[in-house]
């Protein structure tokens, strides 16, 4: 089973921090990492949540949607990690879709891939 998890970007602070509680009735988003070790709560207008895709890097980081990946691919260099029509995947320079289970090496669940991609960044709403 896959495992869930979500990061945000504060808008407030200006840095992305790990979330260890979303409440969806009431709109609020718990976040770790305050300075004097209390949790910081935002309403959802005040972070862009960002959801992990299940898999790792080449590197052994976790991937993100709104990562901006590389890929050894010729034709997509360095792309944006999205869910779209349902599946976590990447759009390309180009502008196409292209699911993750595509750059697998191993596997085609997502609990069983090894995919040949690295993060390289973040993109930031601000």
């Amino acid at each position: 089973m896959r495992e869930i998890k979500f990061r945000a970007w504060d808008k407030i602070d200006k840095k992305i921090r790990e979330v260890s509680c979303i409440n969806w009735f009431d709109e609020l988003v718990t976040m770790d990492e305050h300075p004097n070790g209390e949790y910081i709560i935002r309403n959802m207008s005040e972070v862009e949540l960002m959801q992990y895709v299940g898999l790792i890097d080449k590197n052994g980081n976790p991937i993100f949607e709104g990562d901006t990946v590389k890929t050894n691919a010729k034709v997509h260099s360095d792309c944006e990690v999205v869910f779209h029509q349902g599946v976590f995947g990447i759009i390309a320079g180009d502008g196409r879709h292209y699911p993750l289970r595509e750059f697998s090496k191993t596997g085609t669940s997502i609990s069983e891939m090894s995919i040949d991609l690295e993060v390289i960044g973040t993109k930031i709403i601000i």
